[in-house]
């Protein structure tokens, strides 16, 4: 190899590429949106990167092999310096994430609080714990890779199977009208890549979500499972159809659409409980609180209009 290229591989190499890439997500003469979308775009490459990089090196470890690279570093040296690197990267990504997360559930706190003033029959203010819980919800982890630099517009997302993950505001109004207590058994219909699944993980003791699009449940429950949910179960099938061998629940959410009230989802909700369900035509469909009293008779109230995927049936 020339002169040039030794020098070529040395001084852009990936470890100079990744001080590179933490003073840019450091710096304050860079706008934080900017700055959000380059370390989101940066940390998946380099997440694929430098597991095949971290494989490489750790075979070369445990053959023996402690000769230095092109970088001038020998093989445990590089590894230990790409986890402290990596670390650097993570925790320079959630302090901005924090950065936005914060202003958007502030913002959805005074709009609730707003709507609220409207609607005599709830609480006149949110639950601080729905907001808590949010904020301990990573968003961009639960959108495509590509839109993660939006992950906190507060705007539904697309995510596949045309579907979407719906908009901050809408995941805290529907978490706060479902005013779930301590020790409450859940049920979620549409888990999507499991944002909302998230949230109601921290709120609700177990959580029973069901996804109809296989592509979608699995994808979710990776994602879940990886970040360290335990209390929460998957089953690809008829979200209408509920999911009767665990029934009955405390509660319910739903996040498509059905024309009707699926009677399977009134079965099984405890008595004492509540659902919160979107429902009617594509272009009239409101968001609905169902409220099974302890006799069992069912009362139903209007809370806006709103848009969601309609509920898909498997017949």
């Amino acid at each position: 190899m020339s002169d040039d290229g030794r020098y070529f591989n040395r001084e852009f190499s990936w470890l100079a590429f990744m001080r590179r890439v933490l003073a840019l997500a450091k710096s304050d003469d860079v706008p934080l949106l900017e700055r959000t979308k380059f370390v989101a775009i940066v940390s998946d490459i380099l997440d694929e990167f430098f597991q095949v990089r971290v494989a490489g090196l750790e075979e070369q470890v445990a053959a023996g092999i402690h000769g230095t690279s092109l970088d001038g570093i020998s093989a445990i040296d590089q590894l230990a310096t790409i986890r402290l690197l990596v670390d650097d990267l993570y925790k320079v990504q959630g302090k901005l994430v924090r950065k936005k997360l914060l202003p958007m559930l502030e913002e959805i706190g005074v709009r609730i609080a707003l709507w609220k003033t409207l609607s005599p029959k709830d609480r006149d203010h949110l639950d601080r714990r729905v907001l808590s819980a949010m904020a301990e919800v990573p968003r961009h982890n639960f959108v495509p890779p590509e839109l993660r630099h939006v992950a906190y517009a507060d705007s539904p997302i697309p995510i596949g199977c045309d579907k979407t993950v719906s908009q901050p505001f809408m995941v805290a109004l529907m978490t706060d009208l479902l005013d779930i207590e301590p020790g409450a058994k859940m049920l979620e219909i549409g888990t999507g890549l499991g944002y909302h699944a998230a949230i109601l993980a921290g709120l609700a003791e177990t959580v029973f979500t069901v996804e109809i699009h296989e592509e979608l449940a699995r994808e979710a429950r990776a994602r879940l499972e990886a970040l360290g949910y335990d209390n929460i179960s998957f089953k690809i099938g008829d979200g209408a159809q509920g999911w009767p061998e665990q029934a009955p629940f405390d509660r319910i959410l739903v996040a498509a659409a059905p024309e009707l009230l699926p009677a399977a989802l009134i079965q099984q909700l405890r008595p004492g409980g509540r659902m919160v369900v979107p429902a009617g035509l594509p272009d009239d469909q409101q968001l609905l609180v169902v409220d099974k009293l302890a006799d069992g008779r069912i009362t139903t109230r209007e809370v806006l209009q709103v848009v969601f995927s309609p509920l898909i049936k498997s017949h």
